[in-house]
């Protein structure tokens, strides 16, 4: 049965009736005469689908005849449709028994009930789209100043729902089977050529594990302050931009110079802090010029940190850069500072986030790194690893996430640790692979993390290098469990 997940709209009085009762009775009467036809239906139409409030009673008793046939020998027709609506005391209020023979009578042919079907959707869709302009159009008119904004995600949302509902119902299986098989192609040429199938994070163990970020996917990155979760989102971030992509950082903690120093601090191997207090010399400031006039020349960086708190905002930016210039990778720095429109409870406000996020990156088809600080439970154990439970604020990250990577940095507790200069990133979900533990190498003075090389030093003092397509392709070639 067909359900929608949409905002319920106000109904304006102004706003004309848009339906057609003869397509709706002319599936009823197809139903009852030829039930067989019904699943078809049902994929198509539901009951707010139906104009009039009687024939949402006879669609109603049609489904619940149909969901009991399985325990009992009733099948649907003209009679037992009746019956039941005679049992529940409605019989009437659908115009009697009449107003069902002349259903199957006017039918003009059950075989085109599918296309009935379509034609009481359309005019259910727009009906809403009426009611929606109607419906704004009064929230402008008595909108306070300063509300524009505000009232433009909402629009966008809302149309984006709607627009979901339309696109998923055209697709048919042949057309879904194709776009299966040319994946599927794809990931074999991939896997031939030594390359990911998605879009590489520049992190060699870790795209050997996930096969890089994928379109649509929701990658989380969490953990306790201090561990680099901004700064391993921007070394993706980095690094997409390196590949001549487009990458979207939405950052709600940062200006876009302070992010932009952290770039150019690990794109060049100058200390974060000397480029911050300006204390760098002639060679390193050209350095940092050349790195700033390729950022700007490539133009395919894009910071926003201004407006990006409320999540309608968020939608409404992504949505439209990705129409004018389309991106590869978007960013969002941090969750907990995000609000969205249910204020009652924090848990279910960051749900609601949570899953209108991972919405924005199916609709748009881009991979989305979301940052995302973990409670303070680790803090109270003997062994400060995270785990999925200490994500703050909902469970619903961990639902809608199809990769989450916990962040930790043993040296950040325990400063005598042999495990200086490394860091572990713990896959605990992974929707389409295995949870593992890898290493990255913190070089926190440049702002970055790298490949953990056990034999290197860690010092810090070694030039970073980007991983590169070649260095994957002996990883994997060395690889025992075979391809991705």
């Amino acid at each position: 049965m067909r359900t929608d997940n949409v905002t319920p709209i106000s109904r304006a009085a102004d706003v004309p009736r848009i339906a057609s009762p003869e397509a709706e009775a002319a599936i009823l009467g197809a139903i009852m005469y030829a039930p067989e036809h019904l699943p078809e239906v049902a994929a198509l139409v539901g009951t707010e689908d139906f104009s009039v409030p009687g024939n949402q009673m006879i669609w109603n008793t049609i489904q619940q005849l149909d969901a009991e046939r399985n325990d009992s020998e009733e099948n649907i027709d003209l009679l037992t449709v009746s019956e039941r609506l005679a049992s529940k005391g409605v019989l009437d209020s659908v115009g009697g028994l009449s107003t069902l023979v002349a259903m199957v009578r006017n039918t003009p042919s059950a075989e085109n009930v599918v296309a009935y079907a379509r034609i009481v959707r359309d005019k259910f869709l727009l009906q809403r789209i009426a009611e929606l302009s109607a419906e704004t159009a009064v929230r402008a008119g008595t909108a306070p100043a300063g509300e524009s904004a505000a009232l433009l995600a909402d629009l966008t949302h809302r149309l984006d729902e709607l627009s979901a509902v339309t696109e998923s119902e055209m697709l048919t299986a042949p057309q879904r089977t194709d776009g299966f098989l040319d994946d599927l192609a794809r990931r074999m040429d991939a896997a031939e050529n030594g390359k990911i199938t998605g879009l590489t994070s520049g992190y060699c163990d870790y795209d050997m594990e996930t096969s890089g970020l994928h379109p649509g996917g929701v990658t989380v990155v969490a953990g306790r302050p201090g561990m680099g979760k901004t700064t391993w989102a921007l070394g993706v971030a980095l690094r997409t931009v390196l590949d001549g992509k487009r990458a979207l950082v939405i950052t709600c903690e940062m200006s876009d110079l302070e992010l932009t120093q952290r770039l150019a601090s690990a794109h060049s191997s100058i200390p974060f802090s000397a480029i911050r207090d300006g204390q760098i010399n002639d060679t390193q400031f050209r350095q940092i010029e050349d790195f700033a006039t390729w950022l700007h020349s490539a133009d395919n960086l894009l910071i926003a940190d201004r407006n990006v708190h409320k999540i309608g905002q968020i939608e409404t930016l992504v949505k439209a850069l990705h129409r004018r210039q389309r991106l590869h990778l978007v960013v969002i720095d941090y969750l907990q500072l995000l609000s969205g429109d249910r204020t009652e409870n924090r848990n279910q406000e960051v749900g609601e986030i949570s899953r209108r996020i991972k919405h924005l990156a199916r609709t748009i088809n881009v991979p989305v790194i979301l940052v995302s600080q973990l409670n303070r439970l680790a803090e109270g154990r003997s062994d400060k690893r995270p785990n999925m439970g200490d994500l703050r604020d909902s469970g619903q990250i961990e639902q809608d996430a199809d990769v989450i990577a916990l962040l930790y940095r043993d040296e950040y507790y325990n400063p005598d640790t042999t495990e200086k200069g490394a860091a572990e990133v713990q896959i605990a979900k992974h929707r389409q692979g295995e949870e593992v533990t890898l290493k990255l190498r913190w070089e926190g003075g440049f702002c970055r993390f790298s490949d953990y090389i056990p034999d290197r030093s860690m010092s810090g003092e070694i030039p970073f290098v980007p991983p590169v397509e070649e260095e994957l392709k002996r990883k994997k070639r060395g690889r025992k469990n075979g391809p991705l």
